[in-house]
């Protein structure tokens, strides 16, 4: 019943009135929670950005309360109602249920949890989020998270932060060896999500050193790459202008 009412609302385009009274309704009339309800109040509240309500659902998975254990779609749905929401303080509980129902993670819930501390600047909470992802699944430190770890570091103002992350990425794939390494062609990824991060730090000098060090290395810039060196520079330039 819960999961129906709520996938009319969403196909209504009214998911921030549906969560909050349906979510009043479960906790009022002691409605038990099945998981395909719990999966589609999930996605509504991340559709509604209704913070609010994924905080109370997500205090009730940790309270054990559930008869079923969540997996990583609902917590990603969780962290994007906390990113729409701007509420990136909640991103350690998401990471405490991870550990407590030993979730199985993937790129898509960390590039979220990521993005989330960058928005709102939060070095701290990337931290831990970086802290976790290094303890728990070193395995989904592919070219698409490094990068999101460089440019949200870069972005929260920890620009050291992004330095060591493309220093670490650099020396676990010393062996690449481009171009005739196709693993290699995706990690112009990286090396432009250091470009980008000088960039927006005003340090042109060092965005154009890291491009040319690409190249030198035998990696082909592609239009991103060329892009962020250009606005690195073009920003450079802005800055003295002031």
């Amino acid at each position: 019943m819960v999961a129906a009412l709520t996938l009319s609302c969403l196909k209504g385009g009214q998911p921030h009135l549906a969560v909050p009274r349906l979510w009043d309704d479960v906790k009022q009339n002691g409605i038990r929670m099945h998981k395909l309800s719990f999966d589609v109040l999930a996605a509504a509240s991340a559709e509604a950005g209704d913070g609010d309500t994924a905080r109370e659902m997500l205090e009730v998975a940790l309270s054990s309360t559930l008869d079923f254990k969540l997996d990583v779609v609902n917590c990603t749905r969780l962290a994007q109602a906390f990113r729409k929401a701007d509420q990136p303080e909640y991103t350690p509980k998401i990471l405490m249920l991870i550990n407590k129902d030993d979730i199985p993670t993937d790129t898509q819930l960390y590039s979220v949890l990521l993005t989330s501390c960058a928005d709102m600047a939060s070095g701290t909470k990337l931290r831990e989020v970086h802290s976790h992802l290094n303890g728990n699944s070193k395995d989904l430190l592919n070219n698409f998270v490094v990068s999101a770890l460089i440019h949200s570091y870069a972005k929260c103002g920890c620009l050291q932060d992004s330095e060591k992350v493309f220093a670490g990425y650099l020396t676990r794939h010393s062996a690449c060896k481009p171009p005739n390494d196709k693993d290699c062609a995706a990690a112009v990824d990286v090396w432009s999500a250091m470009i980008a991060a000088y960039g927006m730090h005003g340090r042109g000098k060092d965005a154009l050193a890291v491009f040319n060090e690409m190249i030198k290395q035998g990696h082909k810039p592609d239009t991103i790459a060329f892009i962020c060196v250009l606005s690195a520079c073009s920003m450079q330039a802005s800055l003295r202008m002031l």
